[in-house]
């Protein structure tokens, strides 16, 4: 009889475990990870835009438009999106522990790379900007797509 009441307790202890694991999946962490970004600003045909990112996916595309829009996601490792319009708009992904990461990732200038620090999710952005002005990229782990632009692009990625 002992044997039967203690295998009902664990039966019940393991149907609130699963439970618990499902609520937790369905409405935890996991889905809070990432933040949606939805920017814009107007800008001149002619102006300038400086865009910075460590990890992910930058996308620029050019439009006939007098603004810039930045929409995408960011990753439970980015701190902020750093947004500014105008003739000189910038859009700059913070990292939580960013000069940690920069480190690791470039490594030590002896080829060494240390892995104590990891950029997991990054930021995805796609980014559209009039198609006269002059686009300047900067990126260490992430891809990069322009396409759209009659100006000036200059791209540096590690």
């Amino acid at each position: 009889m002992n044997r039967n009441s203690h295998s009902g307790i664990c039966r019940r202890d393991l149907v609130t475990l699963m439970v618990a694991a499902i609520a937790l999946a369905l409405g935890g962490p996991a889905s809070a990870a990432d933040r949606t970004v939805n920017e814009n600003g107007r800008m001149p045909a002619d102006g300038r835009v400086s865009i910075s990112n460590i990890a992910g996916m930058v996308k620029v595309i050019g439009w006939d438009k007098a603004e810039i829009s930045v929409t995408g996601t960011l990753g439970d490792d980015v701190e902020r999106l750093e947004f500014s319009a105008g003739e000189r708009a910038e859009v700059e992904v913070i990292y939580k522990n960013q000069h940690k990461g920069l480190r690791n990732l470039m490594g030590n200038g002896k080829g060494e790379h240390h892995e104590s620090v990891t950029i997991n999710d990054g930021a995805d952005l796609t980014i559209q900007v009039p198609r006269g002005c002059r686009l300047e990229v900067e990126v260490v782990a992430a891809g990069v797509d322009v396409s759209g632009l009659d100006a000036v692009i200059e791209v540096t990625s590690v």
